[in-house]
């Protein structure tokens, strides 16, 4: 009997608790074409020890929630490790679906992380395009996007789903679900942290880091808010410094999230015609000056147009009325300039970066996507690795007749772009790009010279016999000299 307990003791001490977790669905998923495409999955082990797991994949389409796809993988994973697991084609047709993951491993301890869902539209989405997806509701104010509007990616895990303010004066903030085109109204920007004339407007813009979206409130003030995403909630921050020059948000302010020596920070740059620059401490609420944004030739400061990106961890600059462009790199607090967006478009009209202005990262790819703003509709790609930028299709003017202005916006989400024209419309609008890119041809600038003319000496006749007072390109009959003057060009 002793034997026995024994025996016993020794298997147990050697069974060994596992985490394993899946972490993402990368394909299918977002916003796709009909066709076949081959899902594939990311687990990890979160524990020392290998495993075995079996994984399975499913596939369900709306709205009856029927089953249209199966398909189960087992493999052995080593302690701490990620890996990618595929499946069986899955023949995509036309409809709105949820692709669902989970696992099943012995002695797995934690069913919290054991299955993850992701939504998936197939839609006929012409390529390179761009398509009038829906519009912003108007809510209780009645009013469209304009000055201070923006919206930002705020899925958790899998869950796509896109925040939204119209600034425009408003505390309206709307959750919108692409895939299934829903909007749902969330917890309104409270008039009990703010002063109530100062809602957002010009210097309105937002970020997000971990379960939070950060709102710099801007509408010249230096009030800073973070959403919980989670909770539902606004809670407010330590203020954005009034610095060296005592001004506040009121135009080119923008928020991109990087890193410092791996720790991530929000970055922003103030506008309201200053240098300044600024990074926030997620981790303790804090502020950090740091180097003051840079210029070329001359002295130029930050104004409405400018905007930002980040590849993660460096920080993109694109500066309103002068088109300059820049990357900061957070390691060393230095900026170098880069190639600065073309004034002329393809019809060799000149443009300055101004209001409506906006710039996304499209890491796949390492290109920039850009509005040019300025009540233009010019949209454009800047290649990180070439340093060259190429002009897109334009964003159409239907069905308000209006180009890119304040309010505009622009997000990667769910396989493509999403953009708000702002401007006082509510239109929201849906790139679905694929490379290569349809890149336009770009004509220089349009040099519109005046013919200049000779002052006459001696009288001259044309071949009519009219004196001629001012001498162009032709052919004049000189009755002094008795002889005919040619003049075949004139270069002055």
């Amino acid at each position: 009997m002793g034997r026995i307990f024994l025996i016993s003791l020794l298997i147990f001490t050697f069974v060994f608790n596992l985490d394993i977790a899946v972490k993402n669905i990368i394909r299918p998923t977002g916003i796709q074409e009909p066709g076949v495409y081959s899902p594939r999955v990311q687990i990890k082990n979160e524990t020392a020890e290998e495993g075995t797991v079996a994984v399975y994949l499913k596939i369900f389409q709306f709205p009856n929630q029927n089953l249209v796809y199966l398909d189960t993988s087992s493999t052995t994973i080593s302690g701490n490790a990620t890996i990618t697991i595929d499946f069986e084609p899955f023949n995509a047709q036309i409809g709105i679906y949820v692709v669902k993951c989970s696992l099943s491993a012995i002695n797995d301890t934690n069913p919290l992380n054991d299955t993850l869902s992701s939504k998936l539209r197939i839609w006929e989405i012409p390529l390179n395009q761009w398509l009038l997806w829906d519009s912003v509701p108007l809510g209780a104010s009645r009013k469209k996007v304009k000055s201070g509007g923006g919206m930002v990616d705020g899925s958790v895990q899998n869950e796509k789903r896109i925040f939204l303010m119209k600034g425009n004066k408003t505390n309206e903030f709307y959750l919108y679900e692409p895939i299934f085109n829903e909007w749902s109204k969330r917890c309104s920007i409270p008039y009990s942290l703010l002063n109530p004339k100062y809602l957002p407007r010009k210097g309105s813009c937002l970020a997000k880091a971990g379960q939070f979206i950060y709102l710099a409130v801007g509408n010249n003030t230096c009030e800073f808010l973070a959403y919980d995403l989670i909770g539902d909630s606004w809670t407010k921050k330590r203020p954005i410094p009034l610095g060296p020059e005592n001004k506040a948000l009121k135009g080119g302010s923008a928020l991109a999230k990087g890193k410092i020596l791996n720790k991530d920070y929000l970055f922003l740059i103030k506008g309201s015609n200053t240098r300044e620059f600024y990074a926030y401490d997620l981790a303790n609420d804090t502020w950090l000056a740091l180097a003051p944004t840079p210029y070329l030739e001359r002295e130029t400061r930050i104004k409405k147009g400018s905007c930002l990106t980040s590849d993660g961890r460096n920080i993109y600059l694109l500066k309103g009325g002068v088109n300059e462009f820049f990357i900061y790199f957070p390691d060393s607090n230095k900026w170098q300039p880069l190639k600065p967006m073309p004034f002329y478009n393809r019809y060799g009209q000149k443009k300055k970066v101004k209001e409506g202005a906006a710039l996304v990262y499209e890491n796949g790819h390492d290109v920039i996507f850009a509005f040019k703003g300025g009540n233009t509709n010019e949209f454009w790609v800047y290649f990180v690795n070439g340093d060259s930028w190429h002009e897109l299709p334009s964003l159409p003017l239907p069905p308000s007749n209006k180009k890119v202005k304040d309010g505009a916006a622009l997000l990667l989400f769910a396989g493509g772009l999403f953009a708000l024209k702002g401007n006082n419309t509510n239109e929201v609008w849906f790139f679905k790009y694929d490379f290569p890119l349809p890149f336009s041809a770009i004509k220089e600038a349009k040099l519109i010279k005046k013919e200049r003319s000779l002052k006459l000496t001696s009288p001259l006749f044309d071949i009519i016999g009219r004196k001629v007072k001012v001498l162009k390109k032709g052919i004049y009959f000189d009755l002094e000299a008795k002889k005919i003057k040619k003049l075949l060009s004139a270069k002055f």
